[in-house]
């Protein structure tokens, strides 16, 4: 099955299980909730120190972990955006995480916790930055952004540059497009809603909320 147009929310979501399955082990739950009180498996409640407030205190202090980054997402998902945005950029910009720069790049294309609206050329600076770090999701992304003129301006010599390094890198749609061609006739639908024709008439692949 192909990926979607936007394939940073998949290595997020990736992401996501990977670092959840160490917290759980570490018996901790999530809570999105500030102030709230943790429940081990043992059912018995654990210093506040995976709460929303401690991870924003943590921010402060430079002491969030690589690990811990993961509530920026689990934030985001709750609909917090505000503090979600600190969250994430802080690892993004200070732990240089090239995951949470791709959601940035998603945060800024969809206007989360930001007054304007949509900041797309901020969204092709998040994913240019991770493209450059070798993240091969970001790197078809801002591929993706080069060939449309979509927050950056359209340059097709290095929007294939793009895919094919992101092709190189082993991101399937990204060899799929550059197989078609570079033909985005290919490719519909924005952000998360980006999915290939062929898997959305195989019906393999199920359009998410429209970004």
């Amino acid at each position: 099955m192909k990926k979607n147009g936007y394939s940073g929310i998949y290595t997020m979501r990736a992401l996501v299980k990977v670092l959840m399955g160490g917290v759980m082990m570490l018996g901790v739950g999530v809570s999105a909730n500030a102030g709230e009180m943790l429940a081990d498996n043992d059912g018995v409640l654990n210093p506040s120190e995976y709460t929303l407030e401690r991870i924003l205190h943590k921010v402060e202090r430079n002491e969030l972990t690589d690990l811990e980054c993961i509530y920026g997402y689990e934030t985001a998902k709750h609909g917090m955006h505000d503090p979600a945005r600190i969250i994430v950029r802080h690892c993004a910009e200070v732990k240089k995480l090239p995951q949470s720069m791709t959601f940035m790049a998603w945060m800024d294309e969809n206007g989360y916790g930001l007054d304007g609206g949509p900041d797309l050329v901020s969204a092709a600076k998040w994913d240019r930055r991770a493209a450059e770090r070798g993240d091969s999701n970001a790197q078809y992304n801002y591929g993706l952004k080069l060939l449309r003129g979509r927050g950056v301006a359209r340059d097709l010599d290095e929007g294939r540059r793009f895919i094919d390094l992101a092709a190189a890198n082993g991101d399937t749609s990204a060899q799929e497009l550059a197989a078609d061609n570079y033909d985005l006739s290919n490719v519909v639908g924005i952000g998360e809603d980006r999915l290939h024709k062929s898997a959305a008439k195989s019906g393999g692949a199920k359009a998410a909320r429209t970004q």
